[in-house]
């Protein structure tokens, strides 16, 4: 069995106290087994504690929750809407730290937990001390001279570390001065430097998240384009949609396509495009803090009046797919002339069964490929070999371009290029068959089919 693991990516003190909302800490993480694949979609179970004074101390707050990751695997809660089963939050002594929050998480949504993180809780929850104020019996009256217990302020401003004066602190003239001055302005950098990474956390957390779709239905004037919300950041996303246009960065030189509201997957049908260009779109998603972006995609057009086949000498049609800003042939070679008339020798039937050649494309030996060409590294790669007039083979950076194009860089996507048609297909309706063409069962690497490229096995 595989041993998930917790990934804590953002945890920050968002403090709810007010009679709006219930007090809470917002609190998100993202699961992943060992094999580093994550754990998404699932209800998780999961042990929250607040430890006073170590990662390994008492426990003054305890609740449990059963939160739905999201399809990235994320866990999203708020810490103080669970269901308590020792302590309040509210009576948490925030004065007398440091604290530390305790995950514990059962990925099977039980209480079986196997999974265990603590992470200090570097921000003390101000809105909880303005909340114990406002109920107390005496109100500050501004005046910090009716306090009591006030601190001797001329001490901490007068004296070192060791107790001794400090004098000229802003134009020092003793060794020890310029060790004072050298030390209070470290500090103050180290202060700053603190603030900015909790501004900057804050930024992270009211940032929507969205990724571009890619493109598909390309033609010589259309294409389908969107996107997915997997987070809002926090409020409403008012506006979501694409830029697009035929430059780089087409938030800057392009055009803004609306696609609806909220969070999810959304689409729209780019029309008006011209043949044979290459176009560049990325998702957008606005809430009231900021708008953010997702990656950007290119796509290329197909000849004006295309129908998306290409036929061979021997009269052979074939259907054609653009995935990316590539055109790809969507079915195997069944040639058995050159693009010249030549006959090619080294051509074969799986099995020497002409039906197989029919259903499933033509094998060809090395040889018989390359026509006589040398291998190429350049994408195009420039080699015509088997291939009609106007087609040319695959580099291994070509491939390398389709698959980044479809999994990011990852180097997977084959099940996406694959028929659907299989037996016993988990996808069910005309891909469970066991007609020819075909693939045989297999429960995981099944093919979708998501950009129509029709994927056969050849022999």
């Amino acid at each position: 069995m595989k041993r998930p693991l917790l990934f804590l990516i953002s945890l920050l003190p968002v403090i709810f106290a007010s009679a709006q909302a219930p007090e809470g800490i917002r609190y998100q993480g993202v699961v992943r087994n060992s094999d580093n694949e994550l754990v998404a979609e699932a209800l998780v179970g999961m042990r929250i504690s607040i430890l006073q004074y170590s990662d390994t101390g008492a426990a003054v707050y305890e609740e449990i929750q059963t939160p739905l990751t999201n399809m990235n695997g994320l866990a999203s809660i708020v810490i103080g809407q669970g269901d308590a089963t020792s302590g309040s939050l509210e009576d948490v002594p925030w004065e007398d730290g440091p604290f530390f929050i305790k995950t514990e998480t059962d990925p099977e949504g039980g209480n079986n937990y196997t999974i265990e993180a603590v992470s200090q809780l570097l921000s003390v929850p101000y809105a909880f001390f303005a909340k114990k104020a406002g109920s107390a019996q005496e109100v500050f009256s501004g005046n910090y001279e009716d306090l009591e217990n006030t601190p001797d302020m001329g001490i901490y401003a007068t004296k070192d570390m060791q107790g001794e004066n400090i004098v000229n602190l802003g134009n020092p003239k003793e060794d020890q001065d310029a060790a004072n001055q050298a030390y209070a302005e470290h500090r103050a950098l180290e202060l700053n430097l603190r603030m900015d990474a909790i501004e900057n956390h804050v930024e992270e957390l009211n940032t929507p998240v969205v990724e571009t779709a890619n493109v598909s239905n390309i033609s010589d004037s259309a294409a389908t384009v969107g996107g997915n919300v997997t987070y809002d950041g926090g409020s409403e996303v008012s506006s979501r949609g694409v830029y697009w246009g035929t430059e780089s960065d087409p938030e800057n030189t392009g055009e803004q396509l609306q696609i609806g509201s909220g969070t999810g997957e959304f689409s729209a049908i780019l029309d008006g495009l011209t043949p044979e260009t290459t176009y560049y779109v990325k998702a957008f998603a606005t809430n009231s803090h900021t708008t953010a972006y997702g990656e950007e995609r290119s796509f290329f057009t197909l000849q004006e009046g295309d129908p998306g086949t290409v036929t061979d000498y021997d009269g052979n049609v074939y259907e054609t797919v653009a995935i990316g800003d590539q055109i790809w042939m969507a079915e195997n070679l069944r040639s058995l002339h050159y693009s010249d008339g030549t006959p090619i020798q080294g051509v074969y039937a799986y099995n020497n069964n002409e039906e197989n050649a029919s259903n499933y494309g033509r094998l060809y030996t090395w040889e018989a490929a390359m026509n006589g060409e040398t291998g190429s590294s350049t994408n195009p790669s420039g080699v015509q070999g088997v291939c009609p007039t106007g087609w040319h083979l695959p580099s291994d950076e070509e491939w390398t371009q389709l698959t980044d194009y479809l999994s990011g860089g990852t180097g997977t996507g084959g099940n996406q290029l694959k028929s659907c048609r299989q037996v016993d297909s988990p996808l069910g309706g005309d891909c469970d068959t066991d007609e020819h063409p075909r693939w045989n069962a297999h429960f995981t690497h099944f093919g979708t089919d998501e950009y129509d490229f029709s994927a056969y096995p050849a022999g």
